[in-house]
């Protein structure tokens, strides 16, 4: 036997389940971090040292692909 139970009934308990929902968990508390003070210093006090034998990134990469309006963005943001 089939048992079809009330649109009402169906509405009121995800109401009640999507209401419920909003209020588990405690309240967000953005956590403190420590930012450095300039991206570039910080990274390189965090790089392992590199060997003899491998070369590091240039510090102009993009120059290798020969465009203009590249190094004229990366240039405005440096």
């Amino acid at each position: 036997m089939t048992r079809h139970y009330p649109r009402s009934l169906i509405g009121l308990l995800l109401s009640a389940g999507i209401l419920t929902g909003c209020a588990v968990g405690p309240d967000y508390e953005r956590p403190n971090t420590n930012n450095p003070e300039s991206f570039r210093s910080a990274a390189a006090s965090l790089a392992p040292t590199i060997s003899s034998d491998v070369q590091p990134a240039s510090d102009s990469w993009w120059q290798g692909f020969n465009d203009q309006v590249l190094n004229e963005l990366i240039e405005a943001g440096l």
